[in-house]
């Protein structure tokens, strides 16, 4: 959804895809989510934040630090 310049290229696949990532994330009913990709934390974070959702985004390494809820 992010990958780099593509949500800047292509803004209307980037934020369909935003909102399959938001739907699925919402459905698991994680309080947390981990990945490696610095974009995907952008972006999700941001995604989430619009729409007032409370769920934690962060890195692997900072997860793994216990720097994340």
């Amino acid at each position: 959804g992010f990958a780099g310049l593509y949500a800047l290229k292509q803004p209307g696949i980037s934020a369909s895809i935003l909102e399959r990532k938001i739907a699925r994330i919402c459905e698991t009913g994680a309080g947390t989510v981990v990945t490696d990709c610095p974009g995907c934390i952008f972006q999700i974070k941001g995604g989430l934040a619009k729409r007032g959702i409370s769920i934690d985004v962060c890195h692997t390494a900072q997860f793994i630090a216990g720097g994340c809820r």
